[in-house]
């Protein structure tokens, strides 16, 4: 199921380009080809910069990394917690 960003019934703060570029950054972080198809078919359309991409694909990946790298640290300092009986 497709959402159309143009016909949304929200006309908040956001504008567009804006939210293109958050659009941007979801789709990289629960990757979804469909969504990715869609999202690079449409961002031109939204006067959003290559720098500007670019950036949000940055970041997109920076969110991903930093998943990556708390969820075993928790998971690990919980186990130790545990096993000590806090």
């Amino acid at each position: 199921m497709m959402i159309d960003m143009h016909s949304s019934t929200h006309s908040g703060g956001l504008a567009m380009k804006a939210r293109q570029l958050l659009a941007t950054i979801a789709v990289r972080i629960i990757p979804f080809p469909y969504c990715a198809k869609a999202d690079a078919e449409t961002g031109p359309r939204h006067e959003a910069t290559r720098d500007e991409v670019m950036e949000a694909i940055w970041i997109s990946a920076e969110m991903h990394a930093g998943g990556a790298y708390a969820n075993p640290a928790l998971l690990l300092d919980e186990r130790v917690r545990v096993r000590s009986g806090d």
